[in-house]
């Protein structure tokens, strides 16, 4: 399919097409944010009809396009048991970025 190849150019590791509907996961997301869960990223709690069916963003869309792709750093951990560390998806880059630059 040309678009999962137009992907892999891209640098993408997985690529699908899925149909447009209300997402499975929605109703957890709604249960995570009732309960607060969202610390200090406030911006969570925002527009989650948008991010829940995609239909609330492009109304007449049949398909979505998915991707994914491993963000990984090599950078080796070297905190103490004892110490708080730092999420691996923070080691590197902005990942946002790097994915709407390859989009």
């Amino acid at each position: 399919m040309l678009v999962q190849r137009l992907s892999e150019r891209h640098g993408f590791d997985r690529c699908a097409v899925a149909p447009v509907e209300q997402l499975p996961a929605a109703i957890r997301l709604e249960e995570w944010l009732a309960h607060g869960m969202y610390g200090s990223m406030r911006w969570m709690a925002r527009n989650t009809a948008r991010r829940s069916d995609p239909r609330r963003v492009v109304p007449d869309a049949a398909s979505v396009v998915v991707v994914a792709m491993n963000y990984h750093t090599s950078v080796a951990s070297t905190h103490a048991p004892d110490e708080g560390c730092i999420s691996r998806y923070a080691w590197g880059g902005d990942y946002h970025d790097l994915f709407k630059e390859k989009l």
